[in-house]
């Protein structure tokens, strides 16, 4: 019922709006112009949209604007990262939470703007009295609306956004948009065999198809009640393979010369950006900016400025926790909102942050790593189980032990997932997590700690999170229950993505545990599944990867990948996921960012530690040399060549804990006796860029 009324809804609005603008038209009021010389409303084009919140709780006003927009028919097709940024214009105001959205509309400029608007006013913006710049719990901007301008009286609108240059809140979001293999020729022309408009058409329909599909599914299963997927293996749905191929392929960004493309624009604000970054100095983090950027100048000679009044800063890059409240007696106290900070000052409360104004908590990336503490609930963990099976209160004492020690997340997981364990059933696990959910957030002494529930049911991890839980960790990466993708998109929370291959009894043999090249194997797996993400709605700053250390990996593979985590983040993702090399006063490099050692890839059957070999990825090295080649012939390659658009990439969480590689190498058969060889990972985690480590 829900679903059919915010239908009619969004139909409702559409028809409105169309009849606003005839009437508008025939009544004599301001003329509406629409120039381009590519202008073609009735077909589809590509949007970016700038977000932004400053009031109350922004992650939570920022979550239910995007699924607002998806009711209302607009697809998103990619999401940035989440920055908090200095209040600009008037800055004596609270930070503010920005991102930016890649997505497809078919709607004219003027209706689009207008639904823009209802999203704004239905999250409570004062529309008619508010101050101009001042605080907003939702703010829409449209900053290109494909490869062309756009000029129109009323409602007044001017695509391009004429201040996008003088804002770094926009150009760090926007240049995150920006992917890689969007800007190779092969890209270009793999667009070409169809008309512009017969690409736009055959894409609506498809994506039509694919939400009337799921909405069938929705009503036969009723909602709110996901149906568990998957066999004991751990299988996927496969049912709709082709629709769901032909989907992904709409959710392509048009190709550069459609005149819906806004390709050429996302690689305009990276270079400004990059400019920026490298007049500033330099970031190691994406976010430590004294943005500014004056001077700076883009390769037309425009340059990006500070907003009038000054301000605008972005500050750090964070993930927010919507469902985490301020414990009692809490009051606000500064965090990083000066000019070139990044992440919390020493003066900063403890993790995870609160801001003045606000009423958020957030996990703030790139200046410290947070430590996740363990809290098994099984009788069969291969380190600790039986300890805290059926005794809620051992295992509250034992989590403000954790807390006390340092912890600043808990990660309460109710089935084991060693190998060879056996999958447990959604309403066993529930029985062994939930009561233990439910005494942590009781607590008093754990009541601004976050809690993750470590489970691949989307059914537990819908009833964890309304019960208090506020992170969910999901080993598959969402691919043992087919609901777990949307029911984390719909949750709005934090999504720890992991990699594995094969299941709980299959992970370990040779089939799985083969990799020609295994941190760019791995990185790529998990830039798949980031996306499949995306495409069910959970946005890029709620995506937390995890390479599985442990999961399909032999020793030397497990070795493999924290030698290369750096690789791994800067060379297989792409997007808002990909780390970029520090920006630099010199011109751009075109050399590898990989470690010399990292074209050395290994096969985890044969090779040691200490001597790896350099027979197993000639391939996949060639194949990534000849594509850096390519960028380094055209700057506009260049410039998506680099990875993500600020710098910092999707937060990395490696969980070393107590694993059976650090026993082969230490002689340590007891999981007990591991923890100086845990200690140990972790640093090594740490060192190659983990922002959490388990």
């Amino acid at each position: 019922m829900v679903r059919l009324l915010n239908g009619l809804h969004g139909r409702v609005l559409r028809i409105y709006c169309v009849m606003a603008d005839v009437a508008s038209t025939a009544g004599g009021g301001p003329t509406r112009r629409f120039s381009s010389k590519h202008s073609s409303v009735h077909q589809d084009m590509d949007v970016v949209i700038a977000l932004g919140s400053n009031m109350g709780n922004r992650g939570l006003h920022l979550h239910r604007g995007l699924r607002r927009l998806r009711e209302l028919g607009v697809q998103i097709l990619r999401h940035s990262a989440l920055y908090e940024t200095a209040a600009a214009y008037v800055t004596q105001q609270p930070p503010f939470l920005n991102a930016a959205l890649l997505a497809r509309t078919a709607l004219p400029p003027g209706q689009l703007l207008r639904l823009l608007k209802q999203v704004e006013a239905e999250a409570g913006r004062d529309l008619a009295g508010g101050p101009r710049f001042g605080p907003r719990p939702l703010d829409l901007d449209i900053v290109f609306l494909g490869a062309g301008e756009v000029r129109l009286g009323e409602p007044r609108l001017e695509v391009p956004h004429p201040r996008w240059r003088e804002r770094p809140f926009v150009q760090a979001p926007v240049s995150d948009l920006l992917y890689r293999r969007d800007m190779r020729p092969a890209l270009h022309t793999s667009g070409s065999s169809s008309s512009d408009g017969e690409l736009g058409r055959n894409c609506s329909s498809s994506v039509s198809r694919s939400v009337r599909s799921s909405d069938s599914r929705s009503s036969a299963g009723g909602e709110g009640q996901a149906r568990e997927g998957g066999g004991e293996g751990g299988a996927m749905d496969t049912g709709g393979a082709a629709a769901a191929a032909a989907a992904a392929a709409c959710r392509e960004p048009l190709p550069v010369g459609h005149p819906g493309s806004v390709l050429s624009h996302l690689a305009e604000v990276r270079r400004v950006w990059q400019a920026a970054q490298r007049a500033a100095g330099g970031s190691s983090g994406g976010c430590s900016t004294s943005s500014s950027g004056s001077g700076a100048s883009s390769s037309s000679g425009s340059s990006s400025s500070s907003p009038v009044g000054g301000g605008g800063e972005v500050m750090r890059r964070v993930t927010p926790l919507i469902n985490l409240l301020h414990p009692p007696g809490h009051q606000d106290q500064a965090t990083s909102t000066t000019t070139s900070s990044c992440g919390p000052t020493p003066s900063s409360p403890s993790p995870p942050s609160s801001t003045p104004g606000s009423t958020d908590r957030l996990l703030s990336w790139g200046a410290r790593t947070y430590l996740m503490a363990i809290l098994n609930i099984t009788p069969d963990s291969f380190s600790d189980g039986g300890l805290y099976d059926n005794d809620v209160g051992a295992a509250v004492a034992a989590a403000e032990r954790l807390v006390a020690a340092g912890a600043d997340i808990l990660d309460v997981g109710g089935q084991s997932t060693r190998p060879g364990a056996s999958r447990l059933g959604a309403a066993e696990e529930l029985a062994r997590v939930m009561p233990v959910v439910r005494a942590l957030r009781s607590s008093p002494a754990l009541a601004g700690v976050p809690i993750s529930v470590d489970t691949f049911h989307s059914s537990v991890a819908a009833e964890a999170v309304a019960a208090g839980a506020n992170i969910v960790n999901d080993v598959t990466g969402g691919e043992a229950d087919p609901h777990m993708l949307e029911t984390v998109a719909e949750l709005g929370v934090p999504y720890v993505l992991m990699h594995m291959r094969g299941d709980f009894r299959t992970m370990s043999r040779p089939e799985h545990t083969s990799y020609g090249c295994v941190w760019r194997e791995v990185g790529q797996q998990l830039q798949r599944r980031a996306q499949a993400a995306e495409a069910a709605g959970v946005a890029a700053w709620n995506i937390i990867l995890d390479p599985g250390i442990g999961f399909a990996k032999t020793c030397e593979g497990n070795l493999e990948l924290l030698r290369h985590l750096p690789a791994l983040s800067r060379t297989a993702l792409d997007g808002p996921y990909a780390a970029s090399a520090p920006p630099a006063a010199s011109p751009i490099s075109t050399s590898s960012p990989a470690p010399a050692s990292a074209s050395h890839a290994t096969s985890n059957e044969a090779t040691s530690d200490a001597a790896p070999s350099s027979a197993s990825s000639d391939t996949a090295a060639t194949s990534e040399a000849e594509a850096e080649a390519a960028d380094a012939a055209d700057p506009v390659l260049l410039t998506a060549a680099m990875g993500g658009g600020a710098g910092g990439g999707a937060p990395l969480l490696v969980g070393p804990s107590r694993k059976r590689f650090l026993g082969q190498l230490t002689g340590r058969e007891q999981p007990a006796h591991r923890d100086a060889a845990t200690a140990a990972a972790c640093v090594v985690a740490v060192g190659g860029g983990a922002d959490m480590v388990r």
